[in-house]
């Protein structure tokens, strides 16, 4: 029989993708909600729900380029949570917005 070479590829379909996903992180924070966005140091910021029992909190490096305490951040999301290459803007009284990208999201300890 020549079952053998179709059962191989249907193994390989089933665990591929799977294998390759990258697991949901346990904290959400919805940029579509109210929240806080603040410098924490370097190009790090942490993103806290303000509103809710138990208010969310991410921290999300990011590919900001001279950040500091005096900028205002925003966050947008393509989902209902923030998650790595959502865009981070960067507002200071005078400048034009810089926008730059999440690098990645650790949770806080």
């Amino acid at each position: 029989m020549k079952c053998w070479p179709i059962l191989a590829v249907f193994a390989v379909l089933w665990t591929g993708p799977a294998a390759s996903a990258p697991a949901p992180s346990a904290v959400c924070v919805d940029p579509s909600r109210p929240y806080h966005a603040t410098w924490i140091s370097g190009r790090d910021i942490l993103v806290t729900a303000a509103i809710g029992k138990r208010r969310a909190q991410v921290r999300l490096e990011t590919t900001c380029i001279g950040l500091d305490a005096s900028a205002h951040i925003s966050v947008s999301a393509a989902t209902n949570c923030v998650a790595l290459g959502d865009d981070v803007s960067i507002k200071r009284l005078g400048e034009p917005v810089q926008t730059c990208r999440v690098s990645r999201v650790v949770p806080p300890p």
